[in-house]
């Protein structure tokens, strides 16, 4: 049975520098023989002749002989150093793990990127969750940054991001760099100066995430960006250069809300077209979707989407868009031909199409 959990301390529960690896990837030591509450805990083995430095399992013990996960070393090596239980200073210092979850609490200040390692074998995902109290109160960590970092987060391939708050503090260009096959959700990215996240590589899912006060230094600036075969649902933008954007192929966005943009809810400005679906831009300051006519866009998908309220509209108008729009944007002109019949009007920004206002 596991003993006493100890990683949520701040100190090492126990340090050790008489270790002595034995068969069946054991361990023993005399000076402080292992207890059964260090049962279920990580040792760190940081020296010694004939040690591999690493993260090892307690996984069970007969007697004062400890087994690990693995071998530690040379058989009969002695003399190594370790220490068990106390929390990681920083997620840089996180061990490559197969899977499981690094619990991350309190508020973290960084001058230097924090890389979070991937999930070593195909399926087998590393969360890394903020807590406030209890593990699992999904009440947030904050990462803040000190410097100028693009970007504050690097999401590793097969890795979960939930409860953050990361911030810029306009310092900083990014705020987070996603992996393939990642997901962020309950994730708040706040002030910086490029863009909050980016997100474009195949498989990655974005839920549930607010951006706010991002992108200012880029008229392309953004809260989140998202590229092909990633999947955005229930995200806010708020009061952020440009909303959401897809620069890099088209980006999924389902229940989405962009408001209070200095420019526009939705920008999309690479090639092949954006996807929203039950969408929502209100109160920005340009467009509620603005196509980039530089650009190559060869379908474009917008199903039950709201744009109200642009700011820079001679009057208000309220538009929904019931069908499925499938647009072609020429590099040379920015006027959109569709393959079917869409409203008198319409060109490359979808902030001058009348005729289906409601």
């Amino acid at each position: 049975m596991p003993g006493t959990d100890y990683s949520q301390q701040s100190a090492s529960q126990v340090n050790r520098v008489d270790l002595v690896i034995g068969a069946a990837n054991s361990l023993t030591s005399v000076a402080f023989p292992f207890q059964a509450d260090e049962v279920g805990n990580l040792i760190h083995v940081s020296a010694g002749t004939g040690f591999t430095p690493g993260f090892y399992t307690l996984a069970s013990l007969v007697g004062a002989v400890v087994t690990l996960d693995r071998s530690p070393g040379v058989l009969a090596s002695s003399g190594g150093t370790a220490r068990v239980g106390g929390a990681l200073s920083s997620p840089n210092d996180t061990p490559t793990i197969s899977g499981g979850i690094v619990w991350m609490q309190g508020s973290f200040t960084t001058g230097i990127q924090y890389v979070l390692n991937a999930g070593v074998g195909d399926g087998n995902f590393v969360v890394y969750s903020g807590y406030g109290v209890t593990r699992g109160d999904n009440l947030p960590a904050t990462i803040t940054a000190s410097g100028n970092l693009s970007p504050i987060l690097t999401q590793a391939d097969q890795s979960i991001l939930k409860n953050l708050i990361i911030d810029g503090a306009t310092l900083a260009d990014r705020g987070a760099e996603m992996g393939t096959d990642c997901c962020a959700e309950n994730v708040q990215v706040k002030r910086c100066n490029l863009s909050g996240m980016r997100a474009q590589n195949e498989g990655t899912r974005i839920r549930r995430c607010l951006f706010t006060a991002c992108g200012f230094n880029a008229v392309t600036g953004v809260g989140l960006d998202a590229g092909t075969g990633v999947f955005v649902s229930e995200c806010e933008a708020s009061g952020c250069e440009n909303g959401f954007s897809s620069s890099n192929g088209n980006g999924d966005f389902l229940e989405c809300l962009s408001h209070n943009s200095v420019r526009s809810g939705f920008l999309h400005f690479g090639d092949d077209g954006m996807r929203l679906r039950n969408c929502l831009a209100d109160a920005n300051g340009l467009d509620g979707l603005e196509l980039d006519g530089g650009n190559s866009i060869t379908t474009l998908q917008v199903v039950n989407c709201l744009f109200t309220i642009m700011r820079a509209e001679a009057s208000t108008v309220t538009r929904r868009i019931t069908a499925q729009w499938f647009m072609r944007l020429s590099r040379s002109s920015s006027a959109a031909t569709p393959s079917s019949t869409t409203p008198a009007g319409t060109t490359g920004r979808c902030r001058r199409e009348r005729a289906t206002s409601s």
